[in-house]
């Protein structure tokens, strides 16, 4: 396997997955902080809240945390492609897509009692889908070239 092809696998699958993980920690942290909570509601932003009533989280939150993990991930893509980390940013954005969705039908699943395979449909149709791609994409493009800017600056003597 080439490097090339290994960091494009990277940047599709375990980049991805890692930004969805660290999004849902820090959507968590900054609840329990009760930090952030204005906006309009972002329904099922955490779905293991649903039987609590708590998995409406406010949009403010929601966009930090998501961001957060996106700015991180951007970081990360600059690291593994170096200048071609834009490039990979189509390919983190259908692993993120493919991780928040698998994520939120198993969060569904589980506190519905439900099969996951039967959740699934129903995420395309999230807006906390939407919410949660959209900022952590931007992000993660916003990391990357923050990376890039950070590289180029002269070390000071």
């Amino acid at each position: 396997m080439t490097r090339r092809v290994l960091v494009t696998v990277l940047a599709a699958l375990v980049v991805p997955f890692a930004a969805v993980a660290c999004g849902i920690g820090w959507l968590y942290l900054l609840r329990s902080g009760h930090l952030l909570a204005f906006g309009p509601p972002v329904k099922g932003a955490l779905a293991l809240q649903q039987l609590a009533r708590g998995d409406a989280q406010p949009l403010a939150r929601v966009l930090v945390a998501w961001a957060l993990a996106g700015l991180a991930a951007g970081a990360l893509l600059r690291a593994l492609a170096g200048r071609a980390g834009t490039h990979l940013l189509p390919a983190f954005a259908l692993g993120s897509a493919a991780w928040l969705v698998v994520a939120g039908a198993a969060s569904d699943a589980l506190a519905n009692n439900a099969r996951v395979v039967d959740q699934l449909g129903a995420q395309l149709s999230s807006g906390q889908l939407a919410v949660a791609l959209a900022a952590v994409v931007c992000a993660a493009l916003a990391g990357v070239l923050a990376a890039a800017a950070v590289v180029r600056l002269p070390v000071p003597e």
